[in-house]
């Protein structure tokens, strides 16, 4: 097994003009393959390890890049636990169009980046939701 890093940077979208995006890093083990991806071992803070494919591992570091921006701006859990259903169902519905537009006039940096807005409003959903 080996030992490896996911850094959000090696998982954004490849925009050609740009070349540097900077990162977190999250420890990963490399376990196996699953289908013809290989499969990522998350290690939680208490040391459980969470099996993930490679790709939701990636768009994870992605998705937690844009909610800590968010946290920043607007608040944490406290903030969207509140929150209907209907309501940041309204809030995705402008994000798909924001990754919408940005598929047609951004970046592919910005594309990825729209894409984990709209992954965390569906997340803060099913959070709501539990």
């Amino acid at each position: 097994m080996s030992e490896t890093a996911l850094r959000a940077h090696d998982y954004l979208p490849r925009d050609p003009k740009s070349k540097s995006v900077t990162a977190n890093v999250i420890p990963i083990r490399i376990v196996g393959r699953h289908y013809d991806e290989p499969t990522a071992t998350l290690l939680l803070p208490n040391r459980t390890a969470l099996p993930l494919r490679n790709s939701v591992a990636q768009f994870a570091v992605l998705m937690d890049r844009k909610l800590t921006q968010r946290v920043e701006r607007y608040g944490g859990r406290e903030a969207w636990i509140r929150r209907t259903p209907k309501d940041l169902l309204r809030d995705l519905v402008k994000e798909v169009k924001e990754l919408q537009e940005s598929l047609e006039t951004g970046t592919w940096v910005d594309s990825g980046l729209e894409a984990a807005d709209v992954a965390n409003y569906a997340m803060m959903i099913a959070d709501v939701l539990k």
